[in-house]
């Protein structure tokens, strides 16, 4: 491997769950960098391709469960039990629970859309729990939930209360 690829495996690494977030399936090269183009990035992309850590495919059809990976690895380092949730004969499912000092239901977006029937039928059954979403929507926070943005995920969790 060229030593000057090395930089830009690691760049691009770096924008996918941004670029997997976004409702437009093309991979967009000036989100990477301003004024990137296919030439500049094309061997990196090829060289995560090559090493099977890349499926182009896979980004557009499986893009809520990579969304989800890239926030339970953001949660890994925070050393707290982790828990997926599902009630049995229904399609109520949480993504994530964790515990601190409180009990956070975590739902997981991969665009802006805000719905989240399943965190607010928890959080109606358990009134004491903290709902988060993280999605890529700006910071909100409304009565029963706060929205965090999903590069926040890792740093809204460490300084949750």
């Amino acid at each position: 491997m060229p030593k000057d690829i090395l930089p830009k495996v690691n760049i691009v690494w770096e924008s996918i769950p941004s670029q997997l977030a976004k409702e437009n399936k093309k991979f967009i090269y000036r989100a990477i960098k301003k004024g990137a183009r296919a030439k500049d990035f094309e061997n990196a992309i090829q060289w995560l391709i090559d090493a099977g850590l890349v499926n182009n495919n896979a980004f557009t059809e499986y893009k809520g469960s990579f969304t989800e990976q890239y926030v339970l690895h953001e949660l890994i380092p925070l050393n707290k039990k982790i828990y997926y949730y599902s009630k049995e004969n229904s399609s109520l499912e949480i993504d994530f629970i964790m515990q601190k000092d409180q009990v956070y239901p975590i739902e997981v977006k991969a665009e802006e859309n805000l719905r989240s029937k399943s965190l607010k039928a928890v959080h109606e059954t358990n009134p004491d729990t903290k709902p988060v979403r993280f999605s890529m929507a700006a910071y909100r926070k409304e009565e029963w939930l706060t929205n965090v943005p999903l590069y926040l995920a890792h740093e809204w969790m460490k300084e949750a209360e």
